[in-house]
């Protein structure tokens, strides 16, 4: 077996309006290492208005896009998990009420597999990107 050894930056190769993603590309159709590299929200991604988005948010999120070993080491992360805001436990209970809400809609409406798919709040993030994108008439390359 031939292994390829081949360096990438560690980058999502997803390249939105002459904009590189930010975040770390990890995921790879390749079994053989060789890339394209994607982060998990690109590898998913089938739309460009929605991977427009995604660089939008990556860029807000990571302004530097630096992702090799030694970097990823001398940034500090906060305590909690670094994709979910802090929140006070009165709009936890909020975002609960309004999920629980969703899927008792969702079993009216025939339930899981009929076209409704599960809402995560960076699903929320993404919308209100796609809404900001559309409202501006940027083109989406």
């Amino acid at each position: 077996m031939i292994l390829i050894e081949q360096a990438h930056e560690y980058r999502c190769e997803w390249v939105s309006n002459s904009e590189r993603c930010h975040y770390a590309g990890t995921i790879s159709h390749s079994t053989l290492g060789s890339g394209p590299w994607y982060c998990h929200d690109h590898f998913r991604c089938n739309d460009a208005l929605t991977g427009a988005a995604i660089v939008m948010r990556s860029a807000r999120e990571y302004p530097t896009h630096e992702w090799t070993v030694a970097t990823v080491r001398t940034r500090e992360y906060p305590a909690s998990d670094p994709m979910l805001p802090a929140m006070p436990p009165a709009q936890v209970r909020a975002i609960l009420a309004d999920l629980r809400e969703m899927l008792q809609r969702a079993e009216v409406n025939g339930g899981p597999g009929t076209g409704m798919r599960n809402v995560t709040p960076r699903d929320v993030e993404l919308d209100e990107e796609r809404a900001a994108i559309q409202a501006k008439g940027m083109p989406v390359v």
